[in-house]
């Protein structure tokens, strides 16, 4: 675990510091801007990733938007992993949406995935087979992208549009939580103009009324 703390002037407290899971994070600031970049990532990892959060765990329902711009792989025709966390418990237990850099015809790249105990699981038919929106960029271009979380729901806008590009039910049930910024195996990026925007809360329904079990060798009538 680590911590690094945004110089400059940030919109919101808040988000000046961040806790880190692992890896060499970097705070600078670039044209008068507060950076946060995760330079040269090497970490070979497809299991979990490189993630720093920060926030109020009590956050809720809001939107978290922020600039991300994928650096050049640290060896050619690797892919690239960047993406948003929210309702983040900790660095191992929290909400991700990945928007991979597949350039200006891309499609389906912006997948949602719920990351429990640090194991980020593309693996599972849940991933392959997850509703997935698109947002065409590429490396080194900077992409706007916010997430907007509310109840059991959250979207995610691109390029400032106010129609979104990913709509999810979320199937992480963590109520609240920080938000933070995400690089997958040897993903370097950089985040800037880290925003948080908090919703009135929508209120989370109760589990549906379920069916009594059956008696074995019963028979419907």
């Amino acid at each position: 675990m680590g911590e690094v703390v945004l110089a400059g002037e940030v919109a919101d407290e808040s988000l000046r510091r961040w806790t880190t899971n692992r890896g060499d994070w970097v705070a600078t600031v670039e044209d008068g801007e507060p950076v946060l970049s995760l330079p040269d990532n090497r970490i070979l990892d497809w299991q979990g990733g490189t993630v720093a959060i920060a926030g109020d765990p009590a956050w809720r329902d809001y939107e978290f938007s922020l600039d991300l711009l994928v650096l050049p792989p640290p060896e050619p025709e690797v892919g690239t992993w960047p993406g948003v966390v929210f309702r983040a418990q900790d660095t191992d237990n929290y909400d991700l949406v990945w928007l991979m850099p597949q350039g200006s015809s891309a499609t389906n790249n912006v997948v949602y995935l719920p990351v429990a105990h640090g194991m980020v699981p593309w693996w599972t038919d849940a991933y392959v087979n997850n509703q997935r929106g698109s947002a065409p960029y590429s490396r080194g271009e900077w992409l706007p992208v916010s997430v907007r979380v509310q109840g059991l729901e959250a979207s995610v806008r691109v390029y400032h549009r106010p129609e979104p590009v990913l709509t999810v039910r979320l199937t992480y049930f963590l109520e609240g939580g920080r938000v933070g910024l995400y690089c997958g195996t040897q993903t370097s990026a950089k985040f800037r103009r880290m925003r948080i925007e908090l919703l009135e809360p929508t209120p989370i329904p109760d589990p549906p009324t379920t069916a009594q079990p059956r008696i074995p060798g019963e028979i419907e009538a």
